[in-house]
């Protein structure tokens, strides 16, 4: 038995279903899959109980097919690889045997044409998984329709068969690509190919694009082309986007080959840009996806690839309309890859008004994030900010530098987002946001955007968004301070808490603000921002002490400052 990746080999059985059926997703749901909670039927289900099949109408039969959908363990399931493995197994049996019940009922050609499909999609995937068990019975089914007499059918079981070539292809790699390509060609070669075929050849050609980019972008060409003109107008358009697709997935295969290391693969990546601005000028999305091409290097840290590729790119394009555009583009790119090995420079106000003083954070590592209230990404990457860094925090700060125009807002954003890190803006508030001094200066033109700085305050490297803050945090710095990594997110929490009764209260405080800050207590069940962190050394407690004095009255009033003099 084999264990997979439920996505890759199982099409979501809403979408197999005809509109009738799936305009009724939203109805009652079947009391043997949603009586209890989807995680305790997959516990259930993974534990060795059988999906108990329903009897009834052929709705409510697909109904039920629809629902055993949330069953299907996801990415982020807490089941085993072998728990998973059962559990789809016993999914698809369930459906194997819901599609027998309605094709025993005397229904409508299109909803037996939909109990096939339902049905011969779960005999591929169980004949993926447990292939021994199961590959004759897929076998059978696939002569069954194609002797069926019924065209359509025939064609289901053609595209089906694909399907699992192409599986073949990509997980043992027992089908040579040519042969895939011959396949894939006598398939389209059907004057009578219709939706079925185009939909089960989109999916499986779908699978490929990561492992094998070029036989992907050959064959959606060959896909797109074939049904650019078809008389289904949805199928049409989704034909020219593939055919719109191909130009970007070639070059992704170049950017990966470069991600690798692999020999040559910068080179072969410019050339490939240069020919392709050569034989599609014509093609709209062509400097989209060339640009693309050169961001996913900068992004990924590859700076001397992305400036050649941003390079090639602005030489090839030298006379086309959007040139301003790409040289002011280029120019910001510089500017930013530019910084690595630079002084940083940050100039500004935090939000009390008082310059900011960049100096001060000399000796130790600091992050600088450039970020705004409307970029939906940046409460994501402040929660990655907080669990990357916990081990370095004694070697490491993290400065923010705020890029909205509306002063207002941010703060608004900083009372339900709180942070205790330092917040710059610039000194003047009529200047816009991507125009401030410190973004100009760093070619910021998307956000979140992040550099390292060292102890030196000279910057190391730059993007260091999401999984590449911990790699290059663990590169630069190589031992992280120890401690107690709970007591160091207690820390950092309460600071931010504190950060947020600074924003709602001040030495005059009025009753709405009193009251402000009284909700904000009962919120903190069991961390108190005001107290001293437990296990607190008298030098610690001093410490905290002499920075309390520091704040508002209405901020020392609050119990925990009074227990911490006690203590």
């Amino acid at each position: 038995m084999r264990t997979y990746c439920v996505a890759l080999f199982c099409l979501c059985a809403v979408c197999l279903l005809p509109a009738c059926q799936r305009s009724a997703q939203d109805g009652e749901l079947n009391d043997v899959v949603s009586s209890t909670d989807s995680a305790d039927q997959q516990d259930a289900t993974a534990a060795g109980n059988e999906i108990e099949v329903p009897d009834g109408t052929a709705d409510e039969l697909f109904q039920f097919i629809m629902q055993t959908d949330e069953l299907l363990p996801t990415v982020n399931s807490e089941l085993g690889p072998e728990e998973q493995t059962e559990l789809l197994q016993q999914v698809m049996q369930a459906r194997l045997a819901a599609c027998d019940k309605i094709l025993a009922q005397d229904v409508a050609p299109d909803t037996r044409f939909s109990a096939a499909q339902i049905r011969l999609e779960a005999l591929r995937t169980l004949a993926v998984v447990d292939p021994d068990t199961n590959v004759e019975a897929y076998n059978n089914y696939i002569e069954e329709l194609k002797s069926s007499g019924d065209p359509l059918l025939g064609r289901l079981a053609k595209g089906s068969l694909f399907q699992a070539r192409v599986n073949d292809f990509i997980s043992t790699g027992s089908v040579e690509a040519d042969q895939l390509m011959a396949q894939l060609d006598e398939l389209l070669a059907d004057e009578d190919a219709g939706p079925e075929v185009f939909m089960a050849a989109r999916h499986a050609i779908a699978w490929t694009v990561g492992s094998q980019p070029d036989w992907a972008a050959d064959a959606f060409q060959r896909l797109g082309e074939r049904f650019r003109e078809f008389d289904d107008e949805n199928i049409a358009q989704e034909a020219n986007a593939l055919i719109a697709q191909v130009t970007g997935i070639r070059l992704s295969g170049r950017v990966r080959d470069v991600m690798r290391n692999e020999d040559d693969a910068l080179p072969k990546l410019l050339e490939s840009i240069r020919e392709l601005f050569e034989t599609e000028k014509d093609n709209p999305n062509l400097l989209a996806y060339a640009m693309q091409t050169a961001q996913m290097l900068e992004f990924s840290g590859r700076l001397t690839a992305a400036q050649q590729a941003y390079q090639t790119i602005l030489e090839q394009y030298s006379d086309g309309p959007e040139k301003e555009t790409l040289q002011h583009s280029v120019d910001l790119a510089n500017k930013r890859i530019g910084l690595v090995g630079q002084p940083m420079r940050i100039d500004g106000v935090r939000l009390s008004g008082e310059p900011f003083d960049w100096k001060s954070f000399r000796g130790k590592h600091v992050v600088v994030c450039f970020w705004t209230t409307w970029d939906t990404s940046w409460p994501v990457e402040v929660e990655n900010i907080r669990q990357t860094i916990g081990p370095y925090r004694d070697d490491l700060e993290v400065v923010t530098i705020n890029l909205d125009d509306d002063k207002n807002a941010m703060e608004r954003f900083l009372q339900s987002n709180p942070t205790s890190w330092p917040v710059v803006v610039d000194a003047d508030d009529n200047t816009p946001g991507m125009e401030s001094a410190n973004a100009v200066r760093c070619g910021v033109e998307a956000v979140p955007f992040m550099a390292l700085i060292d102890p030196d305050g000279i910057v190391e490297d730059i993007h260091v968004m999401g999984h590449r803050l911990g790699s290059v945090l663990a590169e630069r710095i190589p031992q992280p301070s120890a401690g107690d990594n709970e007591s160091s997110r207690y820390d950092w929490r309460r600071e931010e808490l504190m950060y947020v009764a600074l924003l709602q209260t001040d030495d005059d405080a009025t009753a709405d603000e009193a009251d402000a800050g009284d909700e904000l207590d009962e919120l903190l069940e069991t961390v108190n921002p005001y107290s001293p962190l437990p296990g607190s050394s008298p030098a610690q407690l001093v410490e905290y002490i002499l920075t309390m004095q520091d704040k508002p009255k209405s901020i020392q009033s609050r119990d925990g400052f009074s227990a911490g003099v006690i203590e």
